[in-house]
């Protein structure tokens, strides 16, 4: 799999960037590609897998039900004037649960797009993993009970990357370009490269383990290249006013206090926005979760997160998974200001960015490798 440029030079006018799935290349076909002038990156399409919740939650007790998830209010979403109107957002992820209640709202318009094989508009979330980040995002109200951060949300791109004929790469690089395409202002993913899966087929090739290691290496290495110049890309860093603001899960395979991760990719690729998660202590202070990897950009809540499930009510789930859509949900709020003021078909993303980083919270006691600039927060 590649990623080719074509159109104008990028310091005139961005030209589009050609996702292409090729067959099956040797490391020598791979390695000619990698040096050709027009390709701005080349890697093989490594599988990639679901950044699972930490622990699957219960459904809420009824009686600890209210007026707004706990999430909802620490990053100060129920105090900010901003729905995110206007504000165009992407979930990459299972799918999404259409029927759900929090969906209902006639005003929603869901582009889907399927990636992993079969009808290509079928994005029916057989996992609720997708359900549930989507409602942290633009929910509406769900028996009285608020779980969406931008609940004026109306415009959302909803591509399914994980399940189906096995998610790879190539089908998560083209997804990325095709929500640029669709002009996402924001994009929410919650993915990792599965590096095992990886190394173990050239396991089945016959080749011993050393070895296999030592190849999957290299291609991981290329595929961290490749998401670096594919964010770069959509994200306007030839400042075309045409930038998205990606935002990534920065994984859950931590295990504090004996040992801490670091922020895996896609996340950890230049100009992804990773996201770890914290949760309330026991005396009621934000604290990191134990899974959250460290390194990542900034943090939000991620622990007894309460949201859509698949099954049409609602359930808690803890992951970085579950930080990522609060940050997307504030990014959102952050760009609907950027948007109304912005000429027709220009987002800046860098200044949206800016905003959220003039705005942090900081997490009194927290190691800064663990939460980054710290807590994001909504406008006022």
């Amino acid at each position: 799999m590649l990623v080719s440029a074509e159109g104008a030079s990028p310091t005139k006018q961005q030209p589009e960037l050609r996702v292409q799935v090729r067959d099956i290349l040797s490391h020598k076909d791979l390695s000619d590609l990698q040096r050709d002038p027009d390709v701005e990156a080349a890697a093989p399409s490594m599988p990639i897998r679901l950044i699972s919740t930490a622990s699957l939650g219960m459904p809420l007790p009824v009686e600890s039900r209210d007026s707004a998830a706990w999430g909802i209010k620490a990053v100060g979403a129920s105090d900010s004037a901003r729905t995110g109107k206007g504000v165009k957002v992407a979930i990459l992820d299972t799918g999404l649960c259409r029927s759900h209640p929090a969906f209902k709202d006639p005003d929603i318009r869901v582009t889907p797009r399927n990636f992993v094989g079969g009808d290509p508009l079928d994005v029916t979330d057989f996992d609720g993993h997708g359900t549930h980040c989507a409602g942290v995002i633009f929910g509406r109200d769900v028996d009285g009970m608020r779980i969406g951060v931008a609940r004026g949300i109306t415009d959302v791109l909803i591509g399914k990357v994980v399940g189906g004929e096995g998610p790879t790469l190539d089908g998560l690089a083209d997804a990325i370009n095709w929500a640029h395409l669709e002009g996402a202002h924001v994009l929410s993913m919650s993915l990792g490269i599965d590096f095992e899966a990886h190394r173990q087929a050239f396991i089945d090739q016959g080749m011993p383990g050393p070895q296999a290691t030592s190849m999957a290496l290299v291609d991981y290495a290329a595929c961290i290249r490749l998401f670096d110049r594919l964010a770069e890309h959509v994200g306007d860093r030839h400042h075309t006013h045409r930038g998205m603001l990606i935002v990534a899960a920065a994984g859950n395979e931590s295990n504090r206090p004996i040992y801490r991760v670091k922020v895996a990719p896609p996340a950890g690729a230049s100009g992804v926005l990773s996201v770890g998660a914290v949760g309330m202590g026991g005396r009621g202070q934000l604290e990191v979760a134990a899974f959250s990897n460290h390194g990542p950009w900034f943090c939000a809540p991620g622990v007894g997160i309460v949201s859509a499930s698949k099954d049409g009510g609602l359930e808690s789930r803890d992951g970085t998974s579950m930080a990522v859509p609060h940050v997307a949900g504030v990014a959102a709020l952050w760009a609907q200001a950027r948007i109304a003021t912005s000429r027709p078909g220009t987002f800046e993303a860098d200044r949206v960015l800016r905003d959220i980083e003039d705005h942090l919270k900081r997490i009194e006691g927290a190691d800064p490798d663990d939460v980054g600039g710290g807590l994001v927060q909504a406008p006022g």
